[in-house]
């Protein structure tokens, strides 16, 4: 049996390429009986003979360059090939000069007369396949021993006179095909693509960009052939546009309903007229990759068992779509068969079409270069209706078509719902929506096209394994010790996209393979500097899924993008306190968000442990509660209770913690008891009471203001008979020294102070770097009291990754 290959300009651009080509077809002629190889022009010729024949009919003599460049090409390539057989170059390289000659002296004819008929352009389109197949064929010819012919496809594939995109009389072509299979003996045919000729007057014609691939199919159905092969430079079919999405999946196999829908929608790999006569004839293709022939590629064939109901994405960019809206519309029968009629007879081809269940608007997309011609036609078919203000026609010219590839029909509404729900959690701005068939499309805004793909695509793929994908600002205690953490996951469901400090930033992808120094030299190398807005920006354009903002940073700033970041369907979660303790009205605002589970901020009071949760219970379950105590720093717990134990003066034991970052990088920040006090107002704010920073009195453990740690050193030292004294008068009465902060709502009292309590106090043993609540309500009648690590790295972090999977 014969089988067929094609391969693209990208397979065959240059010397290197052609002799992996040959090497691929001796190859096959190993297992096979006969082969018809179909060659483009090489790379990107087709493209300079339309500019030479644009710039020659409009009387612009850089037609030449082009020209040039061409004939450079095509000369180079043939001499390359030919390097180590000169004596044998004088023939093809003749016929490729004739051939060159041929194509100038048409050019320099509609340069003089400047005009450039779509007859005579077909004619100058068709010397890149003739060129690139010729050269081809005597380099074959001289390395494979072989039977070898050529044949000019002209001479068999039959077209009307439609140039530029003939179209093809498959059963005059493939009866043509037939008798010159069977009056020509053959190993191997070599055949140009992409052009034929009229059945009316045997001009040339061309059959579509593209269409090599469609040559092909037609030579695949008449020659019966096993298989066809396109080869070209990506392993087969992907999932989206390698292009447009990043982390694309490679297709193994799909139908032909499926391709054709995939090459419809701007599928580029594939021209769409290829399909419907392999399908018909029921002839497999397989996508195989030059630059990987071993690579088993992508067979699209009748009969396809899938799993999955997603095959592919797609899209066409640059259209423009048409709104027709008014009240002549509804219930007037004829209304669009007049729109399509009028439309059909200029030749304007409709790429997609809604209609409103209503009737009160009709909704299309066609190229953008027949929007002139289009409105045009509509103006005058509509005149009347137009004058009587009951019709009205939009135009958008910015939009493109995203059309999600269903594997079966039955699967269509599922598909849709999958879309939509897409498209209105992630806030993506559409025009239309149309399902049918097996594609289901959305018309999107043509500059937000990548993000919408990408956004898209992996939501539906779930790309590299990975669900949830992390901004990790800040890479001090906390952000570290959580950056460790995931690391040492076995779960691979978190993906750490992006880090930061102070001065600069990284966006990367799985940024947690490194380990941390030298993701730290990575950070400080790293050419972005840190600047805020630039930065959110970069989040919220980035089109990876399930986005989770981290705050752990102590920034005042950053929480004041928090909303436009969960409006955008981004979570945050962030121990950071200077949020939710700012103004009251962000603070309400974003407890809505945490109530749908977007916003978490946890370890902004008890770090690892649950105390806003807690807290919640209670409220929800309508606890009155009367009184709340607690101990809401580790640090400083710990600081107090290591003192009370030891004869060591306080600044040596604030020093130790801070070697140990038990601290803050400056203590005073501890120390001050603001820290302690945020956290008492988020309590208070979480029982429903609206107060402010201000509102709450704060005794300080300092007697100072230190602005860096060494400042902060140089001054604690001077206070340290002032802490021993306060030792020595607490353990002379049986006490002990613990900063508590205490909220008794019937009272009107809240407070943030160094206390002395005695061994009856719940609180008097509680030690370390424990924290520590204890609530009273109305329900029990002793204090619900919750204790555990307050402070510490990992502790914290840990309650930071407990929030991440709570909005995981």
């Amino acid at each position: 049996m014969t089988v067929v290959l094609k391969f693209g300009g990208s397979s065959i651009k240059n010397a290197t390429l052609i002799s992996k080509v040959s090497s691929i077809i001796k190859n096959k002629l190993n297992n096979e009986n006969k082969i018809i190889v179909v060659f483009s022009a090489f790379g990107k010729i087709t493209e300079k003979l339309l500019k030479c024949a644009s710039l020659a009919s409009s009387g612009n003599n850089e037609y030449l360059d082009y020209y040039n460049q061409i004939y450079n090409t095509n000369i180079n390539i043939l001499k390359n090939l030919f390097e180590n057989n000169q004596s044998l170059l004088n023939k093809p390289l003749t016929e490729t000069k004739q051939l060159l000659n041929n194509l100038k002296d048409i050019l320099k004819g509609i340069y003089l007369i400047r005009e450039n008929y779509d007859k005579t352009l077909d004619f100058i389109l068709s010397f890149g396949e003739k060129l690139s197949s010729k050269i081809i064929f005597y380099f074959l010819k001289l390395n494979i021993t072989k039977n070898i012919k050529y044949l000019d496809s002209s001479k068999v594939i039959k077209t009307n006179n439609n140039y530029f995109n003939a179209d093809v009389n498959i059963n005059v072509s493939t009866n043509n095909i037939k008798k010159y299979i069977s009056e020509n003996n053959f190993e191997l045919l070599i055949v140009p693509g992409f052009i034929a000729s009229s059945e009316n007057d045997n001009s040339t014609t061309t059959i579509g960009r593209g269409g090599s691939d469609y040559t092909a199919s037609i030579f695949g159905v008449g020659s019966d052939s096993k298989y066809v092969e396109i080869w070209t430079d990506v392993n087969g079919i992907m999932t989206c546009d390698p292009n447009i999405v990043s982390n694309t999946q490679e297709i193994t196999e799909m139908s032909f309903h499926e391709m054709f829908e995939l090459s419809y929608y701007g599928g580029n790999v594939l021209y769409h007229k290829t399909i419907s006569p392999l399908c018909e004839n029921n002839i497999p293709l397989f996508i195989k990759n030059t630059y990987n022939p071993t690579h088993p590629g992508t067979k699209v064939s009748t009969n396809v068992n899938k799993k999955n109901i997603i095959s592919a994405i797609s899209c066409i960019k640059q259209v423009a779509l048409l709104q027709i809206q008014g009240s002549s519309l509804q219930g007037n029968i004829g209304i669009s068969s007049r729109l399509f009629t009028c439309l059909s007879n200029k030749n304007i081809n409709i790429i997609l079409i809604s209609q409103s269940s209503s009737e009160i608007s009709i909704n299309f997309c066609i190229n953008k270069s027949n929007v002139t011609l289009a409105t045009q036609c509509i103006n005058k078919e509509f005149n009347k209706e137009i004058n009587k203000s009951a019709f009205r026609l939009t135009l958008l010219t910015n939009v493109s078509i995203i059309a999600v590839i269903s594997s079966n029909e039955n699967n269509r509404c599922l598909i849709s719902q999958k879309l939509l729900q897409i498209v209105n959690k992630n806030k993506i701005k559409t025009y239309v929506h149309n399902s049918s068939g097996l594609n289901s499309c959305i018309v999107v805004d043509n500059n937000q096209l990548s993000k919408d793909m990408n956004l898209i695509h992996n939501k539906l793929f779930q790309t590299n394994g990975f669900k949830y994908n992390i901004f990790l600002l800040g890479l001090g205690n906390i952000g570290s010790g959580l950056f460790n953490i995931i690391k040492k996951r076995t779960t691979h469901d978190i993906n750490i996209v992006s880090v930061t400090n102070s001065q600069k930033y990284i966006i990367g992808y799985n940024l947690q393979q490194n380990n941390l120094n030298q993701l730290l030299s990575n950070l400080n190398s790293s050419e972005y500097n840190m600047n805020i807005d630039e930065y959110i920006n970069n989040v919220l354009d980035n089109t990876l899924p399930n986005k989770i903002f981290v705050d752990c940073t102590s920034n005042s700033i950053i929480p004041k993008y928090y909303e436009t970041l969960l409006n955008n369907n981004i979570g945050v979660v962030t121990p950071n306190k200077k949020g939710v303790s700012s103004e009251i009205s962000l603070f309400k605002n974003l407890y809505q968000f945490h109530k749908k589970n977007k916003f978490m901020f946890e370890t902004t009071v008890g770090a690892g442990l649950p105390v806003i949760n807690l807290l919640e219970s209670l409220v929800r379950c309508q606890h009155k509660i009367t009184k709340i105590q607690g101990m809401f720093s580790g640090t400083l717990n710990h600081v107090l209770s290591t003192f009370m134990k030891t004869d060591n003066d306080f600044s040596d034991i604030v020093r130790e913690a801070q070697q140990k970052g038990i601290t803050e990088p400056n203590p005073y920040d501890d120390l001050s008891g603001m820290d302690v006090a945020r956290k008492i107002l988020i309590i208070v704010r979480l029982c429903g009471y609206e107060i402010n920073l201000e509102d709450i009195p704060v005794n300080s453990l300092t007697q100072f203001v230190a602005n860096s740690p060494n400042d902060f050193f140089d001054k604690i030292i001077n206070y340290d008979d002032y802490y021993n004294r306060l030792k020595h008068n607490a353990k002379s009465q049986g006490k002990t020294l613990k900063y508590i902060a205490s909220f008794e709502p019937e009272l009107d009292n809240i407070s943030v102070k160094l206390c002395e309590i005695d061994s009856g106090h719940p609180f008097y043993n509680i030690n370390g770097t424990n924290n520590v609540i204890a609530i009273t309500t109305d329900i029990y009648d002793e204090p619900i009291v919750l204790q555990g690590y307050g402070a510490g790295k990992y502790q914290t972090a840990s309650g930071v990754l407990n929030d991440i999977l709570k909005i995981i």
